[in-house]
């Protein structure tokens, strides 16, 4: 047994002491001979700043509403889905309240008008008797009676004046009303601008439509837009160039401005409006439905010098300034270079001081 456990203990230390005398003799590891990094040429381009989004090709639609209130709706012309010739009647409210509204209203100002007429020829004749009364009690002579009969007919011309004012008053208040019953008869038929379809429709018949909301929408087949319905607000794109890929054509777009109502519906319930962009020169064979490509160039500047993004470094470079550097190739050899930087999209940084057009840089792998 003896025996057995010295040879395993013998057989231990040999094997440690191998391993040892491997290790203690490795060389270090060399660079393989022949790699080459790869590198990028200082060159100039057309640089630009780009935003892309997904979107799709939508009909443009647009919301039909009354601008006054008021009347109900007497009967709804045309359904979800139907086709309409501009000129067709969509909505029709109904007027017999205020058209007898309106003939009542015209009786009282007719009668109003005789009434005082009446009343005024009345107090004529009353001034005109007291004007009469003072003239004869001036040829008496008699001043007590004199004063009276002018007291009289002063009160006489003053209640006059104030009834006649009291008149004008009331009778241009009922004109006022008449007027503005008469402007609602104006717009009691909702006919469709445009040939089109009908898209949705927020009214029914009795119902009670409000001014400036919209009651139903239209499509316009002919006019094709580009929806974007993401997260991230494109509002402010208005101030960029914006361009839609579809297949492989890009065509130029411009931003629609949605109705203020439908715009506050959205910031209201916390929710991102839709942007949509009106596609300028549409080709026949665009669809709706088709996939869309949108880019919002930002930025550009043309002619720029530029490297690649994973061509920079930061931080402490060899020459103990904290910047942003580049490795410049020069006879096989990586020289660090500190560099002035503009602006960057995903794969270039402009270059503003530091290199020079033709110049070779390191990138990163």
């Amino acid at each position: 047994m003896k025996k057995l456990f010295l040879i395993f203990f013998i057989f231990l230390f040999f094997t440690a002491s191998c391993a040892g005398r491997a290790d203690a003799g490795a060389p270090g590891l060399l660079e393989p001979a022949g790699v080459t990094y790869d590198t990028f040429i200082v060159t100039r381009e057309d640089f630009a700043v780009v935003a892309k989004y997904a979107g799709y090709v939508v009909c443009h639609t647009e919301p039909l509403y009354f601008t006054k209130s008021g009347l109900p709706v007497k009967s709804v012309d045309a359904s979800i889905g139907a086709r309409v010739k501009e000129g067709d009647p969509l909505v029709t409210l109904n007027t017999e309240t205020i058209t007898k509204q309106i003939a009542e209203l015209n009786e009282s100002i007719d009668e109003t008008r005789t009434r005082n007429a009446f009343t005024n020829r009345s107090k004529e004749l009353d001034i005109q008797i007291a004007a009469l009364e003072l003239a004869e009690a001036r040829r008496g002579g008699n001043e007590t009676e004199i004063a009276r009969k002018e007291y009289a007919l002063d009160k006489l011309s003053l209640e006059y004046g104030q009834l006649a004012q009291t008149q004008e008053l009331e009778l241009t208040r009922r004109l006022r009303q008449l007027a503005d019953l008469n402007s609602q008869l104006e717009e009691t038929v909702m006919y469709a601008p445009f040939d089109g379809r009908v898209v949705s429709v927020t009214t029914y018949k009795y119902g009670w439509p409000q001014a400036y909301r919209p009651i139903m929408r239209l499509a316009d087949e002919t006019r094709l837009e580009v929806l974007y319905s993401g997260r991230e607000s494109l509002s402010g794109s208005r101030n960029f160039k914006v361009t839609a890929r579809i297949f492989d054509r890009v065509y130029d777009v411009k931003y629609v401005e949605l109705p203020t109502d439908e715009y506050m519906k959205y910031i209201l319930s916390g929710g991102t409006p839709p942007s949509r962009f009106e596609i300028i020169n549409a080709d026949p064979f665009i669809a709706p439905g088709q996939f869309v490509e949108l880019s919002v160039i930002m930025k550009e500047e043309p002619d720029a010098l530029v490297v690649p993004v994973n061509s920079v470094y930061r931080g402490e470079s060899e020459e103990g300034a904290y910047e942003s550097y580049v490795y410049v190739m020069e006879n096989g050899v990586k020289l660090p270079r500190i560099v002035e930087l503009g602006v960057s999209n995903e794969s270039y940084f402009v270059v503003k001081g530091g290199l020079f057009e033709g110049e070779e840089v390191f990138v990163k792998q």
